[in-house]
C-alpha cells in the first residue's frame, strides 16, 4: 500500500484539473470510524478499528487538508501471545495550487507532508501488527518527517478528450523502524502518474491511466539496507450514468519488479537477496443508484488475482498464489445542506499459496469491514 500512498495527491488532483473549474470557498471536517476483522481456519485472527480526523479548507484555487487520526490494532496468532498496540498515527499536512483557465494546460502545484505524530521503533511482538494490506486498512503505524511535492499538467482538448500527467518525488526521513533496525531512511520514490479519459457521450466516459514509480536505496545505521523494486501500474475504466444510476467497470495490473536485500555475513561480505511478490490483476465493478438527490445506495464487487514468483516453493522468499474476492455495500445520505453521513459493510474471502507470511503451507482467509463516517460542510 505504501506503493500508492506517495502520489494520492496527484491522482486526486487530476481529478478535479479534468474538468479545468476552479474550487468553490469551503471548510469541510470528515470524522467516524472504519474497522476490519478477518480470521483463518488455523486460528490466525486479525482487528483494526481506525478513527479519522479530515480537516479540508477551499478557498479559491488554494486547498489545505489535515489528515488526522488514531487506531487499535490487534493480532492473533496460533501458537503466540495476542498483540495489540491503540496510538494516534503520522498526520498528513497536503498543500496545493491549481492554475486552471489561466495558461494553454491546467497546472496544480501540491506540497505534501508526512509530520511524524504516530508510532516508530516497534519491538518484536509488534511487528505482528503489520498484517497484510488486503485484510486490514492502516498498516503503517509511523514513519519519519516526509516531504512530497508534486505537479500536475491536464488539457482539455474540445468537448470530448482529457489529457494529463502528474510528477512527484517523495523525500522520506530517517527514523527509528524497529529496536533492531535503528537509525532507517526508507530511501525516496519518484513517480509518474499519466492519465487519458474521453467523454464518448453524456452518458459513457472512459480512461486509461497509469503509476509508474522507482525507489532510491534504503540505509540502516548508514548501511544499505534495502531496495524495493520498480513499480508499474497500468488500467483502464469506464463508467455509464443514467438520471438514476450510475455503474463503472476498472481494470488494473501491477507489475513489480525484484526487491534487493542486503545482509552483513560474519566475514564482512555483503550479501544480496532479489524476491518480489508476483503481478497483479484486479477488477472492479461498482453500481450506485441515486434514490433521490439526498440517498445514493453503492455497491463495489472487487476481484483480485495475484500471480507467484519464480522462487523455490521450498524458499523463505517464496511468493504463491493469491486469489481475492469482496462485495461491498453503503449508503450515502445527506442529512441536512451541511452534513452528510456515509455508512457501509464489505465482507472477502482470500486464499493463499505458501507465502513469506506463511512458509510452506496454503492458509485461506475471512474478513467483514464496517464503517460510518460523518462530513460536515461549511
Amino acid at each position: 500500500m505504501k506503493k500508492y500512498s506517495a502520489l494520492s495527491v496527484i491522482i486526486v488532483a487530476f481529478g478535479f484539473l479534468s474538468f479545468g473549474t476552479s474550487l468553490a470557498q469551503q471548510v469541510e471536517f470528515t470524522t467516524g470510524f472504519h474497522t476490519d476483522w478477518w480470521n483463518s481456519p488455523n486460528g490466525d485472527m486479525g482487528q483494526q478499528i481506525y478513527f479519522p480526523i479530515v480537516t479540508d479548507v477551499r478557498y479559491k484555487d488554494f486547498e489545505l487538508k489535515i489528515i488526522a487520526g488514531g487506531a487499535y490494532t490487534l493480532s492473533e496468532q496460533t501458537g503466540a501471545s495476542g498483540t495489540s498496540l491503540g496510538a494516534m498515527l503520522d498526520t498528513k499536512l497536503n498543500l496545493s495550487y491549481q492554475f486552471a483557465q489561466k495558461w494553454p494546460v491546467d497546472v496544480l502545484l501540491a506540497l505534501d507532508f508526512n509530520l511524524p505524530t504516530g508510532t516508530t521503533n516497534l519491538t518484536q511482538k509488534e511487528l505482528r501488527l503489520i498484517m497484510d494490506p488486503d485484510l486490514i486498512s492502516v498498516i503503517d503505524f509511523g514513519e519519519g518527517f516526509n516531504v512530497n511535492p508534486s505537479v500536475v499538467f491536464s488539457k482539455q482538448w474540445g468537448e470530448k478528450l482529457v489529457t494529463g500527467i502528474g510528477f512527484g518525488y517523495d523525500f522520506r526521513g530517517e527514523y527509528n523502524y524497529d529496536t533492531q533496525v535503528q537509525n532507517y531512511s526508507p530511501g525516496n520514490i519518484f513517480s509518474i502518474v499519466p492519465e487519458v479519459r474521453y467523454h464518448f457521450s453524456d452518458q459513457w466516459q472512459g480512461r486509461l491511466y497509469g503509476n509508474f514509480s522507482t525507489y532510491s536505496v534504503a540505509q540502516s545505521n548508514g548501511q544499505d539496507f534495502s531496495q524495493q523494486g520498480n513499480f508499474l501500474l497500468i488500467g483502464a475504466g469506464v463508467t455509464h450514468t443514467r438520471k438514476d444510476w450510475a455503474a463503472g467497470l476498472n481494470l488494473f495490473g501491477i507489475l513489480r519488479a525484484k526487491d534487493e536485500l542486503y545482509q552483513q555475513s560474519d566475514l564482512g561480505n555483503l550479501n544480496r537477496f532479489l524476491f518480489n511478490q508476483g503481478n497483479e490483476i484486479v477488477a472492479d465493478l461498482s453500481f450506485n443508484y441515486f434514490l433521490d438527490d439526498k440517498t445514493t445506495f453503492k455497491t463495489l464487487l472487487r476481484f483480485l488475482w495475484m500471480g507467484g514468483n519464480n522462487e523455490l516453493i521450498e524458499s523463505p522468499l517464496f511468493w504463491g498464489e493469491r486469489k481475492y474476492f469482496a462485495l461491498g455495500a453503503g449508503v450515502a445520505r445527506k442529512l441536512t445542506p451541511y452534513l452528510e453521513v456515509d455508512c457501509g459493510v464489505k465482507g472477502l474471502t482470500m486464499h493463499d499459496e505458501p507465502n513469506w507470511n506463511h512458509v510452506g503451507r496454503d492458509q485461506s482467509f475471512l474478513g467483514v469491514a464496517a464503517q460510518l463516517m460523518l462530513t460536515g460542510r461549511w
